[in-house]
């Protein structure tokens, strides 16, 4: 399966860095791996769409084999896919067939500032949310 933000064609396990870009998926749907709300395969690129309808604009994606993660320009952070070894951080196994947020962050206090994804794991840096000015 592939995924492309913006000219950038992102193959499994390899990430980008960019503005805050719409990203799109194709390939092997199974247990969700594409975001798209289907395990269905994907013949062209297919848009990651928030719950709303809007398109999701993420400012990093990492890609591995089954799952991929995203960060998006708020600091938090999304999972999709095969969630086997409860690489996608989402408190169960159960695989995600579109992005879901990842609230065990926010929930430490913690903003995502880049991912990476291996064939059945994660990892996450992270920093302290910017001070609210007074």
């Amino acid at each position: 399966w592939r995924m492309f933000c913006r000219d950038t064609l992102l193959s499994p396990l390899s990430t980008i860095d960019a503005d805050a870009l719409e990203a799109f998926a194709w390939g092997s749907g199974s247990c969700g791996r594409l975001g798209t709300g289907s395990s269905d395969a994907a013949f062209a690129p297919q848009l990651l769409r928030h719950p709303t309808g809007e398109p999701f604009r993420f400012t990093k994606v990492a890609c591995g084999a089954r799952h991929s993660l995203a960060v998006a320009a708020d600091g938090s952070l999304w999972t999709w896919g095969d969630n086997s070894g409860g690489q996608l951080l989402l408190g169960d196994r159960r695989c995600r067939l579109e992005p879901s947020r990842v609230e065990a962050l926010s929930g430490v206090g913690v903003r995502a500032v880049d991912a990476a994804a291996g064939s059945a794991h994660s990892a996450v840096l992270c920093c302290e949310p910017d001070p609210v000015p007074v």
